[in-house]
């Protein structure tokens, strides 16, 4: 299927690894021209390198769009070596393991920053250039949270952050719909990344189980017998990017193998 984005440009948040580096890398290879925004400059490199024969051209700019500053200078960055974006994939990093009891008021102030105050930024700057084109895509990775949210162990910045992404991406898509712009997000479960591993291998240290049995205890919950692949949540993402998803617009839709809802 053609989805008819190649030669768009887009920005991918936190592209340097796991659920971002799959999405950059489908972007590319349907012939987006990609700017990967992370902080870690060691493995942006890595990754454009291991991009470089997509069909689509891919840089990356180290950035923390915790900051607003960052944010302007990676756009700007952005436009000068590929052209102005049209499409935005906001990835961002939201809170780890806490309790209501021992999470900071700085640790709940820094999730709304990277949660939200990023998304608005970013989603400011170029949409100006959206709307102007009469055409735009926005999607904020999510997480299944906003559907059921997390007990044990708890997340509480998790949880809290990833809810008001979806009151804003619904208001943006209401505001942005009528210039052609779509913004939608993806409530993703139980991928299998390297944050996933890291997440669950510090429970376990503090649980006293092992990592497999941790792992074990996640699959059981989900219906299909399997944690998700990066790819998986890539595929969705690159459809609602393409020119066949312009009637999908303020939803949010789960990657999570039948998770939510399933009762043990």
């Amino acid at each position: 299927m053609d989805y008819g984005i190649a030669g768009k440009v887009a920005l991918v948040t936190g592209g340097s690894k796991g659920i971002g580096k799959a999405i950059a890398e489908a972007l590319a290879n349907e012939g987006c021209h990609v700017a990967i925004v992370a902080r870690g400059a060691e493995a942006l490199r890595t990754t454009v390198d291991e991009l470089a024969s997509a069909p689509g051209r891919v840089v990356g700019i180290p950035a923390d769009f915790t900051k607003k500053d960052d944010i302007a200078h990676a756009i700007s960055s952005a436009r000068q070596q590929l052209g102005p974006p049209d499409i935005l994939v906001y990835n961002p990093y939201v809170g780890g393991y806490a309790s209501f009891e021992n999470a900071a008021d700085s640790d709940f102030l820094e999730t709304h920053d990277s949660a939200v105050l990023g998304l608005v930024w970013s989603s400011r700057e170029l949409a100006g250039h959206m709307r102007e084109k009469g055409w735009g895509r926005i999607v904020n990775i999510g997480s299944i949270a906003v559907k059921q949210q997390h007990a044990t162990p708890s997340f509480v910045l998790h949880n809290v952050g990833r809810m008001a992404t979806i009151a804003l991406v619904k208001t943006i898509s209401t505001e942005l719909g009528p210039f052609g712009i779509t913004a939608n997000s993806i409530a993703p479960a139980s991928i299998e990344t390297e944050r996933f591993a890291q997440t669950w291998r510090d429970f376990a240290k503090q649980t006293g189980t092992t990592f497999d049995e941790v792992v074990q205890q996640r699959v059981r919950s989900v219906p299909v017998g399997r944690l998700g692949k990066p790819s998986e949540v890539a595929a969705l993402c690159s459809f609602l990017c393409s020119t066949a998803a312009s009637y999908i617009t303020g939803q949010t839709i789960l990657v999570d193998g039948g998770k939510v809802g399933t009762v043990l």
